[in-house]
């Protein structure tokens, strides 16, 4: 989405929140349903935790909110 890698002083910011998004919603698996099935129209696959959707979709987000993502649209 940024036309380029990601530099690694930007993924390590990136892994933190993963890492920290998977230790909540494993913690809390009511808040990952919760997080995935308040919004989008796809079936959730039973093959993957909720907890790891919830999380790498928290990331995703952060992703497509950077100013470089954003300003690329």
């Amino acid at each position: 989405l940024t036309s380029r890698h990601a530099e690694n002083n930007e993924l390590a910011p990136l892994a933190e929140l993963l890492r920290e998004a998977r230790h909540q919603y494993l913690a809390d698996p009511e808040a990952a349903k919760t997080a995935l099935t308040s919004a989008g129209e796809s079936p959730i696959s039973p093959a993957v935790p909720l907890s790891e959707i919830a999380a790498t979709a928290i990331m995703v987000r952060a992703i497509l909110c950077s100013d470089e993502c954003i300003h690329k649209l």
